[in-house]
């Protein structure tokens, strides 16, 4: 039997969404949504590690977490990532979200600059001297 559940990074869209749409201060309905950012931003890394050991095809291994790291880009530029920094600063360490292992596979054009995007990493042209 297959029984689907969301993973950590999609539970981190949804928690984001709830932070920044419903009210976090109502004490007669206290919401814990950015705790559960924060819980959840720790645990994405550690599930894409997993992903990237236990996905035995290489092919396959790169699309799947090149789609994971499509989203976590997609997530810190859409207006719930940007409304979400801009309330609560240096909740998600969106630097750390994809482990080193992950940032040095090699990945298209495209991955790479969403890698950049969400490491804060930019990428040297020419020399410098």
């Amino acid at each position: 039997m297959t029984v689907r559940v969301l993973d950590p990074v999609f539970l981190l869209h949804g928690k984001i969404r709830n932070a920044v749409d419903i009210d976090q201060g109502q004490p007669e309905k206290p919401r814990q949504d950015v705790k559960h950012v924060a819980m959840l931003s720790l645990c994405v890394a550690h599930f894409l590690e997993d992903v990237r050991a236990q996905v035995p095809d290489e092919a396959k291994r790169k699309e799947t977490l090149a789609n994971y790291i499509r989203a976590a880009s997609a997530l810190k530029h859409n207006y719930s990532g940007r409304q979400f920094e801009a309330r609560y600063p240096g909740v998600i360490r969106w630097h750390e979200l994809i482990p080193r292992s992950i940032q040095q596979m090699a990945f298209d054009r495209e991955i790479q600059i969403r890698l950049r995007q969400l490491t804060g990493i930019s990428q040297s042209h020419g020399i410098s001297i």
